[in-house]
C-alpha cells in the first residue's frame, strides 16, 4: 500500500526547518533542511522560506509554530457536559481569551481533553489568529502542498531516547513563552501541564518536581533553543541544537501526526468554499457541456428526420406508418421543449438558492454590526443564543423604550436578510422608583429559510450561543 508523504515545517525563534518523511513509520526524514530564521515576523513568509529550502513539492504539511499560544485550562465538568464539539471549542476560546489576548472571534482554537479530576475537566489548548492560519494555508498551497494543520512544536507524546525506558517517563520542555510538562505512554498523553512559567534558573528543580508530581519513574528536560543548563543532574537532557536529537524529535512528531486523531491539539486547515471565480468556471464548463449535448441531440434529430423523409419517398410507406413517424417526431420535439423548460427552471432555482445562501452568510455579521451601531444606548446585552431558525437576545436596560426603538430598527434592517423581529418582551425588576431596571428578551425568526431539514445547509443545526456585554452610557 502506498504511504502518504508528510512534510514538517518547524518555525522557532531562531531556526526554520523542513523535514520530509516518506511515510508514517519512517524513522528518518528523506530530506532535512535547516537555516537560521531571518529577522522578520511575517509567519507566512517564514513558512514560504522553509518550504523553498527543497525543490520538491511538499506532501501533507504540518506547520509547527513556536509562536502559537498553547496552555492547559481547567473547566468545571458541569459546564461542558452535553456540549457538542463546536460548542466546546467556542466555550474554551472564550475561557482562553484573557490568557492568550486573542479574540475568540478572530482566532482558531484546537483542544485535547486530558481527563477529569475533582470535578474539573482539563484541556490542552492551542490557539492562533485566524488570519495567520489562512496566510499559512495560502503559502503551503502556493508551494504545491496541502496544509494538514498548525500546532505548537512542544509536547510530542513519544519517547526521545534511543532505547525506550522500562519505566514511565516524563519530560519538561522549555520553549520561548511556554513550558510544557508531559507524561506519555504509547503515544498518548496521560498527564500534562502547559503554562508560561519557564525560566533560566531552577531547571533541575522543575524536572525533579514534575517527576514526583506525575509519578513518572524518570524525567528528562528538552531545551528547544540555546545550550544545555549547567545543572545537568536530571535523568537526561535533550537539546534540539543536537542534530541527532532533532532527527529523533522530528520522527516522533511524524509518528504522532500520522494518527487519524493525534493526541495533541492541532489547528485544522480551513475548508474553503468555492470562490466566485471557481463557481463561474464550473458554470461555464457545465454550460458548454449542456450546449454540446443539446447540439448533438439536435443533430441526431435532424438526421432522424432526414432518414424518415428519405424512407417515405423511397418506399412510399402506407399512411399509417407515416403518421406514426410524425407522432414520434412530435414526441421528440415535445421532449426537447420539456427539457428546455426544466433547464430554465433549474437555473432560476440555483439563482434563488445562491441569493438565500448569500444572505445567510452575511446575516450574523449584520446583526453584530447593527447591535454595535446602537451600543450608545443605556442597555446591556448579556447573552446571544438560539438555533439555526431563531436567535434570542437577552439583557438588561434602564429604559425600556430603547429596546423598543432597537427592535423597530432591527426589524427594518434585518428583514432583507430573512429575519423577522418579534416585539420585545420586557420585565420590570422594580428595584428603582420608576420600576427599573428591566430585563428584556428579543427574538429573531427566519422567514425565508430554504426548503429542507431544519438547520444549516447540510441539514445540521447551527446553534449560536455566547455571552456578550453591551455598552452602557
Amino acid at each position: 500500500m502506498l504511504q502518504k508523504s508528510t512534510t514538517l515545517v518547524v518555525v522557532t525563534r531562531d531556526r526554520l526547518i523542513r523535514a520530509d518523511f516518506a511515510g508514517a513509520t519512517a524513522a528518518e526524514p528523506t530530506a532535512l533542511a535547516i537555516r537560521e530564521r531571518p529577522h522578520i515576523d511575517e509567519t507566512a513568509t517564514l513558512v514560504e522560506m522553509a518550504l523553498a529550502a527543497e525543490r520538491r513539492k511538499p506532501g501533507r504539511t504540518f506547520v509547527l509554530l513556536a509562536d502559537a499560544w498553547t496552555h492547559t485550562l481547567g473547566v468545571a465538568a458541569t459546564t461542558t457536559h452535553g456540549m457538542s464539539s463546536a460548542e466546546l471549542l467556542q466555550t474554551l476560546a472564550f475561557e482562553a481569551e484573557p490568557l492568550s489576548n486573542m479574540s475568540a472571534f478572530e482566532s482558531v482554537t484546537a483542544t485535547t481533553s486530558l481527563g477529569e479530576t475533582a470535578g474539573q475537566r482539563l484541556y490542552w489548548i492551542t490557539q492562533i489568529p485566524t488570519a495567520v492560519r489562512d496566510q499559512i494555508q495560502d503559502a503551503v498551497r502556493a508551494a504545491g502542498g496541502r496544509l494538514a494543520g498548525v500546532l505548537h512544536p512542544g509536547g510530542v507524546p513519544q519517547t526521545l531516547e534511543e532505547q525506550p525506558p522500562a519505566v514511565l517517563s516524563g519530560r519538561v520542555e522549555y520553549w520561548p513563552g511556554a513550558t510544557l510538562r508531559i507524561v506519555a505512554r504509547e503515544g498518548v498523553v496521560t498527564r500534562a501541564r502547559v503554562d508560561d512559567s519557564g525560566s533560566a534558573a531552577g531547571w533541575y528543580d522543575a524536572v525533579d518536581s514534575w517527576k514526583r508530581e506525575s509519578g513518572a519513574g524518570q524525567a528528562a528536560a528538552l531545551v528547544a533553543e540555546g545550550r544545555l543548563p549547567l545543572d545537568a543532574a536530571a535523568d537526561e537532557y535533550f537539546t534540539l541544537s543536537d542534530e541527532t536529537v532533532l532527527r529523533r524529535w522530528l520522527a516522533a512528531w511524524n509518528r504522532t501526526l500520522a494518527a487519524k486523531e493525534p493526541a495533541v491539539p492541532v489547528v485544522p486547515a480551513e475548508v474553503k468554499p468555492l470562490s466566485k471565480q471557481q463557481r463561474a468556471a464550473i458554470s461555464v464548463v457545465l454550460a458548454i457541456a449542456a450546449l454540446g449535448v443539446c447540439y448533438g441531440h439536435t443533430r441526431w434529430i435532424e438526421s432522424e428526420l432526414s432518414t424518415i423523409a428519405a424512407e417515405k419517398t423511397r418506399l412510399a410507406a402506407p399512411g399509417q406508418q407515416i403518421a406514426l413517424m410524425k407522432t414520434q417526431a412530435a414526441t421528440i420535439e415535445k421532449d426537447m421543449k420539456t427539457t428546455s423548460a426544466e433547464r430554465d427552471k433549474l437555473a432560476a432555482q440555483v439563482k434563488q438558492a445562491e441569493e438565500v445562501f448569500d444572505s445567510h452568510r452575511r446575516r450574523l455579521s449584520e446583526l453584530l454590526r447593527r447591535l454595535a451601531d446602537d451600543s450608545n444606548h443605556d442597555w446591556v446585552l448579556q447573552r446571544i443564543d438560539g438555533t439555526g431558525r431563531e436567535v434570542k437576545l437577552t439583557g438588561v436596560t434602564m429604559h425600556p423604550e430603547h429596546i423598543s426603538v432597537l427592535a423597530e430598527g432591527m426589524s427594518t434592517d434585518l428583514q432583507r436578510l430573512g429575519w423577522t423581529v418579534d416585539p420585545p418582551k420586557q420585565t420590570a425588576r422594580n428595584q428603582l422608583d420608576d420600576g427599573g431596571p428591566w430585563t428584556f428578551e428579543l427574538r429573531l425568526h427566519d422567514h425565508a429559510v430554504p426548503k429542507g431539514p431544519a438547520g444549516g445547509v447540510d441539514g445540521e443545526p447551527t446553534p449560536l450561543q455566547g455571552t456578550v456585554v453591551g455598552a452602557e452610557r
